[in-house]
């Protein structure tokens, strides 16, 4: 008889009513002394199985204090590509979506075996799942979809500690790529088109930097370095949501995004980063780093240049970098057709977000989150005013990502 199958007769045992247990009910000191004798028993059925070399991991609680939930849409393909790369790889237990405030159930849901992280498959577009970070603790279950427990019964799931949307990446180049990128909505006068909220920018995943290192090596492996571009986004649109967050993306067109090669590196990039094959976690999650380490680390908000951010990306390709919230040129209004602009506004909105990303960071710079400028992107006055700025927001700045 396994330990666990030893350990849970005991329990269903201690479940059972007294009659079923002892044959005289009213034997309450030999019930009393059974209960303790079979508690007892289940104490050291447990201490067996933590020392036991042939006992198997047990599942990790999806409440732990660092999980990670992944997000993808049926209606994407790239996102379904790629979910079904990672289901391909095993390890994955099916459990029942939840059902939601308007009564029903949204898509299908995992949980995996050896890593505190979850999938989940919704029906509508990922710009639309504002809030997927309590929508997903509100909904879901920790219970198997064969279990048929009631919605009462179900454990609800704790906030995760970082989300990423597994989707496609559309650019009218068509150039293939593989992207990573925070999401937000740092201009505040932009279109609901971007999703999320305007002038709002969710927490950047501390994972950013450390996932796009992964990338690289993944694609190099996989001999795709050559023919596809692995690269960083800037922060561009949303969902809204209050957790740490980064899109992952396959691009650029209908003929990548459904494309297995593409989807088996990020398979292979989430494994490693997340520990999904068993092995320790590829990329330590900010919350799991305890305070001296986090003493020793600094983050950076990029501030200025082109949509696919050449220079944060030099900065995240070093290891040990952190990179937050990225703002390109075109996202910073100062007022060139009039008026003030709202280019404090995005500024403050994208340094606030990563600190909250990154609490305890330090690593040799006040406050622990700097900031990395492109000293060519702005007109001389518009770079006084940016650095001015900065000051009043006690961010130390650099024009190179070498001084960061």
């Amino acid at each position: 008889m396994t330990v666990a199958f030893r350990k849970a007769s005991i329990f269903a045992l201690l479940r059972l009513p007294c009659f079923a247990v002892w044959p005289n009910p009213r034997s309450k000191l030999l019930q009393h002394a059974l209960r303790r004798r079979l508690a007892t028993a289940a104490t050291t059925c447990s201490a067996t199985a933590s020392s036991s070399p042939t006992s198997h991991p047990p599942i990790p609680a999806t409440t732990a204090t660092a999980s990670t939930l992944l997000v993808g849409s049926k209606q994407d393909a790239a996102g379904r590509a790629m979910a079904e790369a990672l289901l391909a790889r095993g390890n994955w237990l099916e459990t029942e979506p939840g059902v939601e405030h308007d009564g029903t159930r949204n898509g299908r849901a995992y949980r995996h075996k050896l890593s505190p992280t979850s999938l989940w498959l919704v029906e509508g577009r990922l710009l639309d799942l504002d809030d997927a970070d309590r929508r997903w603790a509100s909904a879901s279950s920790v219970g198997s979809a064969d279990e048929q427990q009631s919605q009462q019964q179900r454990e609800p799931l704790a906030l995760p500690s970082d989300v990423v949307f597994l989707s496609k990446h559309v650019a009218k180049s068509g150039v293939p790529a593989l992207c990573v990128h925070p999401i937000g909505v740092p201009n505040p006068s932009s279109s609901k088109e971007a999703g999320g909220k305007p002038g709002r920018c969710p927490p950047p995943s501390p994972r950013l930097a450390g996932c796009l290192r992964e990338l690289c090596r993944a694609a190099r492996e996989a001999g795709l370095d050559s023919s596809f571009d692995t690269t960083l986004e800037v922060t561009h649109h949303g969902p809204w949501l209050e957790t740490p967050a980064m899109f992952v993306e396959i691009g650029s067109s209908e003929e990548h995004w459904g494309r297995a090669d593409a989807a088996e590196v990020w398979a292979s990039v989430l494994t490693r980063m997340l520990g999904l094959d068993g092995s320790p976690a590829g990329d330590i999650n900010w919350r799991d780093l305890d305070p001296a380490a986090r003493a020793e680390r600094s983050a950076f908000v990029c501030i200025g240049g082109g949509h696919y951010a050449p220079k944060p990306g030099d900065l995240a390709r070093r290891s040990g970098s952190y990179v937050g919230h990225m703002l390109a040129s075109y996202a910073l209004d100062f007022g060139r057709g009039g008026g003030e602009g709202t280019w404090r506004e995005a500024v403050t909105e994208a340094v606030r977000s990563t600190r909250a990303a990154f609490p305890g960071a330090g690593g040799g710079v006040a406050g622990g989150v700097g900031a990395l400028v492109d000293k060519k992107a702005f007109r001389a006055r518009e770079r006084a005013a940016l650095l001015e700025h900065l000051g009043t927001l006690g961010v130390e700045h650099r024009f190179k990502s070498s001084e960061c």
